[in-house]
């Protein structure tokens, strides 16, 4: 029998990148809130610098063949009328193709070209607001919304999000496209090397995640198809790719994008008033890679500032949302614009990442989520959302929400003023609020008027400088392959894409710590996400592993036992992977309980007796080894 070391170093190496544990945050758990926030930062700092020696965003071979999609995608941009871009992911992935396609069809509104962007989210609708991560598993219903999407559309570009290029949902659309090229052009995306795709097979599918890989990578050689891999490295909390996958995943997209429109000239109005000046946008010489390099480097510039800048304010955001978690209160996240979107993205990825409760961390935004839909496509996606649109909104917040907050909550504003008129909204909703509980932040890129709020009481977190007055600091090369390029309203959408950025980091930050405070997390480990796909059962099964030091099969009794709460399983060893989820993703606390289960040779009701007692798992591991 192999000792533990041997056993842990196996484990290793058979694990994905993506779900591996990051050695700079082996203990997040017992940090202080200031050096949380220091190791978010350190973890981060990978998506630009890269892992190991892995390829990198900065890759000459990965910024090539991201110049190459962002040209197909200038011409599908071009003649959008029969063409589409879709956008497909699972939770987090699916719900950036939602933010994403809605801001560059706004984007392409404001240029005077027609819309030509759409999404795909597993779980359909209700997945934007709401945890529905079985579907992910489905190869069949992937196909069936990707035929519903495309449909009359003669070409259309594919791009498929999977973080560990782990999800048969994606798997499934990829195949389709593969199998129709006259129509799609397939791109995935994602941040593992595809030898570590798994070749396991799909239940009631003929293909597995690894032949549908292999193929991709076949028509890659003759431009009928990309697979964007590069490596940033393990998450903060292990397997966690809401943060650095969800990052990486914006700012690539958007580079993409605003690559490709960066090729299609200036807007409308610039022309018109340029008209006797030369354009430098219809410059043949004009090199995409230096366009995306630079847009990297914007990305990569704001975000350091804005840690920099907000990191004391910050923390003490982390401390109220953590305290507000242990006193069983409510962080509500109140926003305006694409900061409201993110807000809404960052509180419905707790419950799955943390096996919280869904009112537990909650978002609204102004005029609610519909305000983000514009094309057709997604006014009927906004408004068959479950719960209703109104729900999402600052409207029912104040109507439904406000009157029962007490102390023990938390409630943080975004606010992308940029030294704007303040909104009749936050006037009102300001004092109401701060009447109500102190704790009370604000995240912003510009210092408030004052003399128009009229009111103390809140922790204001200043994102940086002002991001136009960042851009000064930038590398001139770069500030001017981007001057060169974008007229006025484009640098407007840079500079809005990377002051989003920054945002995300800051929300990923304030939820994680706020749960981490609450003991959702050992070492870097989420130990109460709920198993609701195949993936987050794997992922489940390999944490009780590395917390117990036990073998997989081992793992895998422990889990089967608190799944099914019962101390024999042998009825349940052939029981298919898809009915053990569904089981699983109405049982809670099942990792916790398997953790105990693991370590100890206790029943499952001593098991459940010790995990209540001892609710905090680090705390309760250290008492039973």
């Amino acid at each position: 029998m192999e000792d533990q070391s041997t056993a842990m170093r196996r484990l290793k190496q058979e694990q994905r990148i993506t779900e591996l544990s990051n050695t700079k945050s082996k203990n997040i758990d017992t940090a202080s809130i200031p050096e949380i926030i220091d190791i978010l930062h350190a973890c981060e700092e990978e998506i630009f610098s890269g892992w190991q020696n892995y390829q990198t965003l900065f890759c000459k071979d990965f910024v090539e063949k991201l110049s190459e999609v962002s040209k197909h995608a200038t011409d599908f941009i071009k003649d959008s009328s029969d063409n589409a871009i879709i956008l497909s992911g699972c939770g987090t992935s699916g719900r950036l193709a939602f933010f994403i396609s809605t801001k560059m069809n706004s984007l392409l509104q404001e240029r005077g070209f027609p819309e030509c962007f759409d999404y795909i989210i597993a779980g359909g609708k209700r997945a934007l607001t709401h945890s529905v991560e079985a579907f992910e598993d489905s190869p069949a219903a992937g196909q069936d919304e990707l035929i519903k999407v495309s449909e009359g559309k003669k070409k259309v570009l594919f791009i498929g999000i999977s973080c560990g290029l782990s999800a048969p949902f994606i798997a499934g659309q990829l195949h389709y496209c593969m199998s129709h090229l006259e129509t799609f052009l397939p791109v995935l995306l994602g941040f593992n090397t595809l030898h570590m795709v798994s070749d396991k097979a799909i239940e009631g599918w003929d293909q597995s995640l690894l032949s549908v890989t292999e193929r991709l990578k076949l028509l890659e050689k003759n431009g009928q198809g990309y697979i964007f891999n590069p490596i940033v490295g393990p998450e903060a909390i292990t397997g966690s790719s809401r943060m650095k996958g969800g990052g990486a995943t914006k700012l690539i997209l958007e580079t993409c994008f605003l690559t490709a429109l960066s090729q299609l000239g200036q807007s409308s109005q610039e022309k018109d008033e340029k008209m006797n000046t030369d354009n430098p946008s219809a410059d043949d010489s004009f090199k995409p890679e230096e366009m995306i390099t630079s847009l990297f480097e914007c990305y990569k510039q704001v975000w350091e500032t804005s840690y920099q800048y907000s990191k004391d304010q910050l923390s003490k955001l982390l401390e109220q949302a953590g305290k507000t978690l242990l006193a069983s209160g409510h962080v509500y996240y109140l926003g305006w614009d694409t900061w409201g979107v993110l807000g809404m993205i960052d509180a419905s990825e707790c419950p799955p990442t943390f096996g919280s409760d869904f009112d537990d961390i909650r978002g609204f935004m102004k005029g609610g989520l519909m305000s983000r839909a514009s094309s057709p496509q997604t006014v009927n996606a906004a408004r068959s959302l479950d719960p209703p649109e109104d729900e999402t909104s600052l409207k029912f917040f104040n109507a439904s929400v406000l009157p029962s907050i007490t102390a023990n909550d938390s409630v943080v504003f975004l606010l992308p003023l940029n030294n704007e008129r303040i909104d009749d909204d936050l006037k009102t909703l300001l004092p109401s609020v701060i009447e109500k509980t102190q704790q009370v932040g604000i995240i912003s890129t510009s210092s408030l008027d004052k003399t128009q709020l009229a009111i103390e009481g809140y922790t204001l977190v200043l994102l940086g400088k002002l991001y136009k007055e960042t851009m000064k600091d930038l590398d001139p090369k770069w500030k001017k392959v981007l001057d060169d390029r974008l007229d006025s309203s484009l640098w407007s959408a840079v500079l809005k894409s990377v002051n989003e950025f920054a945002v995300k980091s800051a929300l990923n930050a304030i939820s994680t710590g706020a749960h981490i405070a609450k003991g959702k997390v050992y070492q870097n480990y989420m130990v109460d996400l709920r198993l609701s796909n195949s993936k987050l059962l794997d992922r489940g099964i390999g944490i009780v592993s590395r917390c117990a030091g036990c073998s997989k099969e081992i793992a895998r009794d422990a889990v089967m036992r608190a799944i099914y709460m019962t101390d024999d399983i042998t009825s349940f060893r052939e029981t298919p992977v898809s009915s053990i989820i569904q089981t699983a993703g109405n049982v809670e606390r099942v990792v916790p309980v398997a953790i105990v289960l693991a370590i100890t040779e206790c029943t499952i009701k001593e098991a459940l007796d010790h995990q209540k007692r001892v609710p905090i798992i680090r705390t309760l591991i250290l008492n039973l080894l």
